[in-house]
Parts: C-alpha cells; sequence; structure tokens
C-alpha cells in the first residue's frame, strides 16, 4: 500500500487511494502539540511536537565550518513544513533522518519571510511516540463494570510493561466519578498493539493520552487517542 500511495504521489503529485499517514493519525493527533497549518499562527521561538512524514532529505555542509547538516520536508495530515537539522544535533539525529519515515520532531519554531521552519531538537519513530512523549495514558470506563473485564484489563496491561502509568476514570452511578492511578506493577508500553486491544475491549473514546508538560506548552490536558 505504502509503494502504491508513493507511485500515486510521483506520478500525480498527489495521493488519490488513500494518505501514507491516514493509519497514524489518532497517535499525531494526540500525541502532537501542532500541526503544518498551526505553525502559521504561532510565535518565534515556539516549541513543538508536530507528526507526519519525511518526504525530501537534502545532507549538505555549512558554509564557515563545513560541517554536515540536513534540510528536510515534513509532511503532515494538513500540509508540509522545513525541517533544519544543524551540526549540533546532526550526529544524533542523523539515524532517523529516512526518507518515508513516519516520525515525531521536537523543534524550535523559527520564521523566515514569513514562513514557518522547525529546527530539530529530537526526532522519534512513531512506534516509540507514545513512550516518549506520553505522561500517562488515561481510560474512562463509562459501561458497567464488572469483574470479568477488570480482569481482562489487568491481563492485557500486564502483557505490556513499560514506563508509562495508567490513570483510570471510573464512572459510579449516582456518584462522583472515581479518579484511580494505577501502582507501579502496572505502567505500560503503550504500542499500537495495546492500543487496539483496548479498543475492543473499552472502545475507542475510552483512551486517552496525557500528554508531557514542556517549556512553552499549556497545562497537559487529556487528548483522545
Amino acid at each position: 500500500e505504502s509503494q502504491k500511495l508513493a507511485f500515486e504521489k510521483t506520478l500525480l503529485g498527489f495521493y488519490v487511494s488513500g494518505h501514507p499517514l491516514a493509519r497514524f493519525e489518532k497517535a499525531i493527533r494526540a500525541l502532537a502539540t501542532a500541526t503544518s497549518q498551526q505553525l502559521l499562527h504561532l510565535s518565534e521561538g515556539t516549541l513543538v511536537t508536530i507528526g507526519g512524514m519525511l518526504t525530501k532529505i537534502k545532507l549538505t555542509t555549512t558554509k564557515k565550518r563545513n560541517e554536515q547538516m540536513a534540510v528536510c520536508v515534513l509532511e503532515d495530515l494538513e500540509g508540509d513544513v522545513e525541517v533544519l537539522v544543524f551540526p549540533n544535533n546532526f550526529s544524533q539525529l542523523a539515524p532517523q533522518l529516512k526518507p518515508n519515515a513516519v516520525v515525531f520532531i521536537d523543534a524550535r519554531l523559527a520564521i523566515r519571510e514569513d514562513r514557518p521552519r522547525l529546527i530539530a531538537q529530537q526526532i522519534i519513530p512513531i512506534e516509540q511516540g507514545a513512550s516518549k512523549l506520553a505522561q500517562a495514558l488515561a481510560l474512562h470506563l463509562r459501561q458497567p463494570v464488572d469483574t470479568a473485564l477488570l480482569e481482562q484489563l489487568k491481563a492485557l496491561l500486564v502483557r505490556f510493561p513499560g514506563t508509562v502509568p495508567v490513570h483510570i476514570r471510573l464512572d459510579i452511578p449516582e456518584q462522583e466519578s472515581l479518579q484511580l492511578k494505577l501502582s507501579e506493577g502496572f505502567k505500560v508500553d503503550p504500542r499500537q498493539d495495546l492500543l487496539d486491544a483496548l479498543d475492543q475491549l473499552l472502545g475507542a473514546e475510552a483512551i486517552a493520552f496525557k500528554r508531557q508538560a514542556r517549556q512553552t506548552d499549556r497545562p497537559p490536558a487529556y487528548s483522545p487517542v
């Protein structure tokens, strides 16, 4: 499918049968703090996380010191933006600079001639995005909860051990919702396999991420997966 879409873009200049980022849309919308279009309304120097696909990668050197750097294009679901990888970060980030790689980029926004550009600070493969960017996995149990459901949920969480805490909001009829933070033993690696299984067990609307706070972020809020 990815090869077919690449051919469509090469031959026609646009995608016809789908978008290569479609299957990553939930994760990108949950964990990114901005889109390519939203960059136009942010201030110079803002720290952002944007998710998308590296469609162009040009390796070059600086004129003064002949140091290696890269100029890339990141395409998301709304457009694209130029990404600069400067020499001070190049050796660290170079392994992630692969054509058509789907990634999250932590970057500082620069404005040049009214065009946004991103100065990359960190590049994270899409598969590692949740474990590196999420402060917690939040589950909202709205349906009638019984012992069988809780046992299934417990068994599922322990299959994916990791570093991300799990928070549960439990709706109780005619009472205030109960907020729970599960113990250290239930920290998870929120891979797509786990999210898909939770979707089947609880429903997509029951799953959200709490983003890690950053210097220029607003206070973190739950973002639906």
